[in-house]
Protein backbone atom coordinates (compact mmCIF):
# COMPACT_ATOMS: atom_id res chain seq x y z
CA UNK A 1 0.00 0.00 0.00
CA UNK A 2 1.75 3.29 -0.59
CA UNK A 3 1.97 5.79 1.86
CA UNK A 4 -0.53 8.60 0.41
CA UNK A 5 -3.56 5.52 0.78
CA UNK A 6 -1.90 4.21 4.36
CA UNK A 7 -2.15 8.34 5.06
CA UNK A 8 -5.69 8.39 3.95
CA UNK A 9 -6.82 5.55 5.53
CA UNK A 10 -5.25 5.94 8.55
CA UNK A 11 -7.73 8.64 9.99
CA UNK A 12 -5.01 11.43 9.72
CA UNK A 13 -5.44 12.31 5.98
CA UNK A 14 -7.92 15.39 7.80
CA UNK A 15 -5.09 16.34 9.64
CA UNK A 16 -2.99 16.88 6.48
CA UNK A 17 -5.55 18.68 5.09
CA UNK A 18 -5.98 20.61 7.66
CA UNK A 19 -2.07 21.47 7.91
CA UNK A 20 -1.88 22.46 4.54
CA UNK A 21 -5.10 24.89 5.22
CA UNK A 22 -3.41 26.35 7.96
CA UNK A 23 0.12 26.54 6.02
CA UNK A 24 -1.61 28.51 2.69
CA UNK A 25 -3.48 30.87 5.36
CA UNK A 26 0.27 31.84 6.46
CA UNK A 27 1.68 32.48 2.98
CA UNK A 28 -1.44 34.02 1.19
CA UNK A 29 -2.59 36.15 4.31
CA UNK A 30 0.43 36.77 6.73
CA UNK A 31 2.97 36.55 4.49
CA UNK A 32 5.56 33.90 5.32
CA UNK A 33 7.06 31.73 2.83
CA UNK A 34 5.56 28.06 2.74
CA UNK A 35 9.18 26.71 3.40
CA UNK A 36 8.77 28.30 7.12
CA UNK A 37 5.22 27.73 7.25
CA UNK A 38 4.85 24.29 6.47
CA UNK A 39 6.74 22.70 8.97
CA UNK A 40 5.07 24.29 11.98
CA UNK A 41 1.34 23.27 10.20
CA UNK A 42 2.67 19.66 10.28
CA UNK A 43 5.11 19.37 13.29
CA UNK A 44 3.05 17.17 15.11
CA UNK A 45 1.85 14.88 11.93
CA UNK A 46 3.82 11.70 10.49
CA UNK A 47 6.20 11.71 7.96
CA UNK A 48 3.27 10.14 5.47
CA UNK A 49 0.89 12.85 6.46
CA UNK A 50 3.79 15.62 6.38
CA UNK A 51 4.27 14.60 2.65
CA UNK A 52 0.79 14.90 1.70
CA UNK A 53 -0.19 18.10 3.42
CA UNK A 54 3.47 19.59 1.43
CA UNK A 55 2.31 18.08 -2.28
CA UNK A 56 -1.42 19.38 -1.42
CA UNK A 57 0.11 22.91 -0.32
CA UNK A 58 2.79 23.76 -3.31
CA UNK A 59 0.39 22.13 -5.22
CA UNK A 60 -2.26 24.38 -4.50
CA UNK A 61 0.25 27.42 -4.93
CA UNK A 62 0.79 25.76 -8.54
CA UNK A 63 -2.39 26.42 -10.08
CA UNK A 64 -3.98 29.49 -7.24
CA UNK A 65 -5.92 31.34 -9.94
CA UNK A 66 -7.77 28.44 -11.41
CA UNK A 67 -8.63 27.17 -7.96
CA UNK A 68 -9.69 30.66 -6.79
CA UNK A 69 -11.49 31.29 -9.50
CA UNK A 70 -13.46 27.86 -9.12
CA UNK A 71 -14.07 28.00 -5.43
CA UNK A 72 -14.76 31.91 -5.38
CA UNK A 73 -17.66 31.01 -8.14
CA UNK A 74 -19.60 28.73 -5.82
CA UNK A 75 -19.27 31.18 -2.77
CA UNK A 76 -22.08 33.73 -2.70
CA UNK A 77 -19.77 36.40 -1.09
CA UNK A 78 -16.03 35.67 -0.01
CA UNK A 79 -14.48 34.28 3.14
CA UNK A 80 -13.48 36.83 5.56
CA UNK A 81 -11.97 37.07 8.82
CA UNK A 82 -11.76 34.17 10.95
CA UNK A 83 -13.61 32.01 8.39
CA UNK A 84 -10.93 33.22 5.53
CA UNK A 85 -8.67 29.56 6.45
CA UNK A 86 -12.03 27.91 5.23
CA UNK A 87 -11.37 29.83 1.78
CA UNK A 88 -8.02 27.67 1.73
CA UNK A 89 -9.42 24.34 2.73
CA UNK A 90 -11.62 24.98 -0.45
CA UNK A 91 -8.51 25.29 -2.12
CA UNK A 92 -7.11 22.42 -0.97
CA UNK A 93 -10.63 20.50 -1.79
CA UNK A 94 -10.40 21.70 -4.93
CA UNK A 95 -6.79 20.90 -6.00
CA UNK A 96 -7.72 16.87 -4.78
CA UNK A 97 -10.57 16.64 -7.25
CA UNK A 98 -8.78 18.27 -10.03
CA UNK A 99 -5.00 17.68 -9.60
CA UNK A 100 -4.25 14.42 -7.57
CA UNK A 101 -4.86 10.78 -7.72
CA UNK A 102 -6.88 10.91 -4.69
CA UNK A 103 -10.30 9.23 -5.03
CA UNK A 104 -13.49 11.67 -5.23
CA UNK A 105 -15.04 10.72 -2.05
CA UNK A 106 -11.57 10.49 -0.01
CA UNK A 107 -10.78 13.52 -1.02
CA UNK A 108 -14.04 15.10 -0.09
CA UNK A 109 -14.58 13.38 3.16
CA UNK A 110 -11.27 14.21 4.43
CA UNK A 111 -11.74 17.83 3.60
CA UNK A 112 -15.15 17.92 5.49
CA UNK A 113 -13.36 16.39 8.61
CA UNK A 114 -10.51 18.98 8.46
CA UNK A 115 -12.90 21.86 8.91
CA UNK A 116 -13.72 20.31 12.36
CA UNK A 117 -10.25 19.92 12.94
CA UNK A 118 -9.70 23.55 12.58
CA UNK A 119 -12.45 24.74 14.48
CA UNK A 120 -15.15 25.07 12.00
CA UNK A 121 -17.60 22.25 12.85
CA UNK A 122 -20.94 24.37 12.10
CA UNK A 123 -19.04 24.92 8.58
CA UNK A 124 -18.99 21.53 7.67
CA UNK A 125 -22.04 21.84 5.55
CA UNK A 126 -20.74 24.58 3.51
CA UNK A 127 -17.85 22.11 2.37
CA UNK A 128 -19.21 19.52 1.32
CA UNK A 129 -21.64 21.02 -0.42
CA UNK A 130 -19.13 23.71 -2.61
CA UNK A 131 -16.96 20.67 -3.10
CA UNK A 132 -19.62 18.23 -3.86
CA UNK A 133 -20.97 21.32 -6.22
CA UNK A 134 -17.45 21.50 -7.80
CA UNK A 135 -17.52 17.48 -8.42
CA UNK A 136 -20.78 17.58 -10.13
CA UNK A 137 -19.59 20.30 -12.91
CA UNK A 138 -16.13 19.13 -13.13
CA UNK A 139 -15.15 17.17 -16.39
CA UNK A 140 -14.67 13.39 -15.98
CA UNK A 141 -11.63 12.20 -14.34
CA UNK A 142 -8.66 10.16 -16.44
CA UNK A 143 -8.24 6.94 -15.72
CA UNK A 144 -5.71 8.35 -13.02
CA UNK A 145 -7.97 10.05 -10.89
CA UNK A 146 -6.85 13.68 -12.32
CA UNK A 147 -9.55 16.55 -13.93
CA UNK A 148 -8.34 19.10 -16.36
CA UNK A 149 -8.17 22.60 -14.35
CA UNK A 150 -9.98 25.42 -16.82
CA UNK A 151 -8.02 27.48 -18.83
CA UNK A 152 -7.63 31.02 -17.15
CA UNK A 153 -6.04 34.01 -19.93
CA UNK A 154 -5.09 37.35 -18.83
CA UNK A 155 -3.64 40.21 -20.41
CA UNK A 156 -0.53 41.58 -18.24
CA UNK A 157 0.74 44.95 -19.28
CA UNK A 158 4.70 45.27 -19.42
CA UNK A 159 6.45 47.54 -20.20
CA UNK A 160 4.21 48.67 -22.55
CA UNK A 161 3.16 45.73 -24.07
CA UNK A 162 0.41 43.43 -23.76
CA UNK A 163 1.38 39.85 -23.08
CA UNK A 164 -0.97 36.62 -22.81
CA UNK A 165 -0.48 34.49 -19.31
CA UNK A 166 -1.99 31.21 -19.99
CA UNK A 167 -2.36 28.76 -16.67
CA UNK A 168 -3.44 25.49 -17.40
CA UNK A 169 -1.94 22.07 -16.03
CA UNK A 170 -0.45 21.54 -12.14
CA UNK A 171 2.67 20.66 -13.43
CA UNK A 172 3.17 24.50 -14.81
CA UNK A 173 5.47 26.37 -12.12
CA UNK A 174 4.36 29.84 -11.22
CA UNK A 175 6.80 31.88 -9.99
CA UNK A 176 6.07 34.38 -7.14
CA UNK A 177 6.12 37.44 -9.78
CA UNK A 178 3.44 35.83 -12.21
CA UNK A 179 1.44 34.76 -9.26
CA UNK A 180 1.33 38.36 -7.84
CA UNK A 181 0.97 39.85 -10.85
CA UNK A 182 -1.93 37.12 -11.64
CA UNK A 183 -3.41 37.89 -8.35
CA UNK A 184 -3.18 42.00 -8.60
CA UNK A 185 -4.16 42.49 -12.09
CA UNK A 186 -6.89 39.39 -12.56
CA UNK A 187 -8.69 39.43 -9.49
CA UNK A 188 -7.79 36.13 -8.47
CA UNK A 189 -7.59 36.87 -4.80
Amino acid sequence: MSQQKKSEGSGHGAQSRAAAASALFQVLEKGESLSAALPYATSKLPDADKRLASAISYGVLRVLPSLNRLVGAKLDKPLKGKLKVLHYLLLVGAYQLYCQRIKDHAAVSATVEAARILGKRNHKGLVNGILRQLLREAPSADDSHQRELPVIQCRIILAGYLMPLTMTTPSMPITFWRKTTLTRLCGYV
